[in-house]
């Protein structure tokens, strides 16, 4: 999904749950939750790309999946438990905010990525090397199968 995409659906889901119950720090939660799990796509596009600075290729590049390797790290169903303890420990409108806009993130690319059922676990991305075209199929794209 396109950060565009992410924002809408983040400012959707923050303002109903501020309907909901008037809460400011979840709201912020949700927004901050959905959309800057996409902070590790800098970290992928940098590490193929060197230290580079242009916001139109690095745009570019990721929504048409042009890397040959995906880490994103922060995309991985693995974080959902230790995420969803943190928020319990620490009692906080912000944290379960931020879960609940990390899950609805989460479920965006899963359903709207080309991604397979288990694309979405890191483990499953290590286990095949980070390739690209080894986790994600997108027709017409150079990681094709």
């Amino acid at each position: 999904m396109r950060l565009r995409e992410h924002v809408i659906a983040s400012t959707v889901v923050a303002g109903g749950l501020y309907a909901m119950n008037r809460s400011l720090p979840m709201a912020a939660g949700v927004f901050v939750g959905g959309v800057l799990v996409d902070m590790d796509h800098f970290i992928d596009y940098w590490r193929e790309q060197g230290m580079r600075f242009d916001p139109h290729h690095f745009m570019d590049v990721c929504n048409h999946y042009q890397l040959r390797q995906i880490y994103l790290i922060l995309h991985s169903y693995e974080l959902l438990l230790p995420f969803g303890i943190f928020a319990v420990l620490l009692h906080s409108a912000f944290f379960w905010g931020a879960l609940a806009g990390y899950v609805v993130h989460m479920l965006m690319d899963q359903t709207g990525n080309g991604a397979g059922p288990w694309s979405y676990f890191f483990i499953y991305r290590w286990k095949k090397g980070f390739y690209h075209n080894r986790i994600v199929t997108i027709p017409g794209s150079r990681n094709e199968l």
